[in-house]
């Protein structure tokens, strides 16, 4: 388990030493409840072995309750994911994650609920979603280099309120996956939906 209570003046801060360094590894979590608030996650990578392997900054493998808020993830590099989520269950909410290396989020075989965060310039697709059910509300995806919301292999997604600007494309719903929209904006994307 992982509980980290920063505060608005005082976050909790996991990066290298400095932006020359080479990029840290991942924060890899199984257990419990995790729980992260005020938060800084920067400049980190991934971890693999022969026995495993850890594609996010942040990984978050079988955990049953997950709770992040008001944290900010950034440049992320080498693996796939800034975050990767599998196997769990949880909420984000008042988070930003900006410059990732590829996915902002990936979130597969999962049960999730996203509130009010905002993702910029992600190197692929901003929220990856792979077989799971997905509440996304008030979330503002910008400049995506592939999509703001990839929702594929037979995901559930209830999108409310959900701002996409300026992604090569806004959402993409793809290998028997379903999605209801609420409220949606669109705006100077490539292609929308």
């Amino acid at each position: 388990d992982l509980f980290a209570y920063g505060t608005k003046n005082e976050p909790i801060i996991f990066s290298s030493l400095n932006n020359i360094s080479e990029p840290w590894g991942t924060v890899a979590i199984k257990g419990n409840s995790v729980i992260l608030s005020n938060v800084i996650m920067k400049n980190g990578s991934g971890y693999k072995n022969e026995f495993s392997e850890y594609s996010g900054m942040l990984s978050i493998h079988s955990v049953k309750k997950v709770y992040i808020s008001d944290s900010i993830f950034e440049k992320s590099s080498i693996v796939d994911d800034m975050v990767h989520i599998v196997y769990s269950k949880g909420i984000i909410e008042n988070c930003i994650f900006r410059n990732s290396f590829s996915d902002a989020i990936d979130i597969d075989i999962s049960d999730f609920r996203l509130f009010n965060n905002k993702f910029y310039n992600s190197g692929n697709d901003a929220l990856d979603l792979m077989s799971s059910r997905v509440i996304s509300n008030g979330n503002h995806f910008e400049s995506s280099k592939d999509k703001g919301i990839s929702v594929g292999e037979k995901t559930s997604l209830h999108s409310l309120n959900d701002t996409f600007i300026s992604n090569e494309i806004g959402i993409e719903i793809k290998d028997q996956s379903m999605m209801y929209s609420n409220f949606a904006s669109f705006n100077g994307n490539k292609l929308s939906i």
